[in-house]
């Protein structure tokens, strides 16, 4: 008798612990397939696609003798660090620290303030926590641009449906993490701040927010690097779409403009305060070059003729691949930047040709790819290109609609070719073995 009853105990469990799963299993699909979807998957991918950066990162530690902050906030990254610890300076004469825009030290400052940690420390917290945040709204965005999908919770074939997200989006997000130079994102640079705020931007008036709001959002986003000004045509061509009339425009882009740049105009009001000079960020990018000054004065029938791209293979450039970097090809990033340059700009194409990118994405990516080739181009060499051309995010968009259509095995094939060198050129920044 006592034996029927245990079995009768342990029948009853097994069936409510079936029921209690099953339940759970579909509360979770309810929390994935609301509000919380576009969180749960940007963590998801972030820690997924930090992982070949952290592991180059621990390579190149073992390898040197460098801690993993001195690894992590090497190049600009010193500057930024400089910035944040004492201040800006400027010398007309040499190259000065007050090329590098205010927003990410300003924003390490801040951390400081609240949290008693060394400024190096932050320089790492902050852009991460950008990144993190990057992902997240990437995810929101994906979905407002495209109009919310209709939900699942019962069919288990519309897995992808029922989190709100199909396969050319999530893929789309992952190659945003892996792209080869995104390991900028988690470095000491302020590219993450600044694709946190693009994003956001773009999210704004994908969700037909307040045009003021807008331009608050753009307007940040010039303090961080100097392509902010990108945001700019997306925040005029989102007025010129609310304006009644031509006139209400023009009497609307007197104000919205100069709000839509008020970083920028900010970080040039102090620098007339400070120096005497509302332009020395622009000025003192004149002694931040790559070779002598005689590859630049023809500079416009150089950027014509493409010359700073094809010329990074030719051994008489002085920015030739080999005398930047390690030789080894897989190795060497110089080598890489008019590749992912261009890939990046043939994405952008392929989205305006097919109709895949609306007016605000094309417009900004247009303006974030040629800021900095005709600004700096020729006078670099097009090194950091790759890095400059990385930020483009609407162009992920277009190679998650290309990618989504191959076959699995290909698919694995690019992720993981991607994953590789970006753990490659991990281990080569944080190694301080090239130039970035």
């Amino acid at each position: 008798m006592a034996d029927r009853l245990a079995i009768s105990a342990l029948k009853d469990k097994s069936i409510q612990f079936v029921l209690t799963a099953f339940d759970d299993q579909r509360r979770v699909r309810r929390f994935l397939s609301k509000r919380n979807c576009a969180l749960c998957l940007g963590v998801i991918t972030f820690l997924i696609t930090s992982t070949p950066v952290v592991l180059g990162v621990l390579i190149a530690v073992s390898t040197t003798e460098k801690s993993i902050l001195e690894a992590c906030s090497s190049y600009d990254g010193q500057h930024y660090r400089e910035i944040a610890v004492a201040s800006y300076s400027y010398d007309p004469a040499k190259p000065s620290n007050i090329a590098f825009f205010p927003a990410y030290p300003l924003l390490v400052r801040l951390f400081r303030v609240a949290i008693s940690w060394s400024a190096i420390s932050f320089l790492l917290v902050v852009p991460n926590l950008c990144l993190l945040a990057s992902f997240v709204l990437l995810f929101k965005y994906l979905r407002a641009r495209n109009g919310a999908l209709k939900y699942c919770d019962d069919d288990p074939s519309k897995e992808t449906e029922c989190v709100g997200f199909n396969s050319a989006q999530l893929i789309a997000v992952l190659a945003f993490g892996l792209f080869p130079t995104s390991f900028f994102y988690r470095m000491a640079y302020s590219e993450s701040i600044f694709l946190l705020g693009s994003i956001v931007t773009l999210l704004a008036i994908a969700q037909k927010r307040c045009v003021v709001l807008v331009a608050l959002c753009a307007g940040f986003t010039t303090a961080t690097r100097p392509v902010g000004i990108a945001l700019l045509l997306p925040v005029l061509l989102y007025l010129w779409q609310l304006a009644p009339s031509w006139q209400r425009f023009f009497l609307r882009a007197c104000w919205v403009a100069p709000l839509a740049l008020w970083g920028l105009l900010a970080y040039m009001a102090f620098q007339w305060l400070e120096f005497g000079d509302p332009l020395a960020f622009a000025k003192t990018q004149s002694h931040w070059l790559i070779g002598s000054n005689k590859y630049h004065d023809e500079k416009w029938l150089s950027l014509l003729a493409f010359e700073p791209i094809w010329r990074v293979y030719d051994s008489s450039y002085p920015g030739y691949w080999e005398k930047i970097g390690p030789p080894n090809v897989f190795w060497n990033l110089q080598f890489a930047n008019p590749l992912l340059y261009v890939s990046i700009f043939a994405l952008v194409i392929v989205g305006i040709v097919r109709g895949w990118l609306n007016r605000f994405e094309v417009s900004f990516s247009i303006g974030v790819l040629l800021i900095p080739y005709v600004t700096r181009a020729a006078e670099m060499c097009f090194a950091s290109h790759g890095r400059f051309a990385a930020v483009a995010f609407p162009a992920y968009i277009v190679a998650g609609k290309l990618i989504a259509s191959w076959p699995n095995y290909l698919k694995i094939i690019i992720g993981l070719l991607f994953a590789a060198l970006l753990c490659l050129y991990t281990v080569c920044f944080a190694g301080g073995n090239g130039f970035f």
